[in-house]
């Protein structure tokens, strides 16, 4: 069992919920899902990662940012993806310290799931 919560975790490129907390059985089959604002304590064995966790693949070119200053996914596939509690899911970790700050250099993006 994977628990991890970020600052944004997205659920689709337009949604997202911010202090995002996941968790991931061995399958990689997503069990939880909520924001940590919601509860009054985070789950045991939680690891805080600083930065944003998006169910797709990403590339750093295709990051952009709206005229608001808010992040936003230029997606190269057709079908719109949304993760809900029992799908399959893999996560990838967008870190950075401008992240938030509308400064994208220098970035980093792994596949952390």
């Amino acid at each position: 069992m994977v628990r991890l919560s970020a600052n944004i975790v997205f659920i689709s490129p337009t949604e997202y919920i911010k202090n995002g907390f996941i968790e991931v059985d061995e399958n990689n089959i997503l069990t939880d899902l909520f924001s940590l604002d919601e509860v009054l304590s985070e789950p045991s064995s939680t690891q805080f990662l600083n930065g944003i966790l998006v169910p797709f693949h990403i590339k750093e070119k295709n990051l952009l940012i709206n005229k608001d200053g808010d992040l936003q996914f230029q997606l190269e596939e057709t079908n719109p993806i949304q993760i809900k509690k029992g799908d399959k899911v893999s996560f990838w970790f967008i870190s950075g310290e401008g992240l938030f700050c509308g400064n994208f250099s220098p970035i980093s993006i792994s596949q952390i799931i």
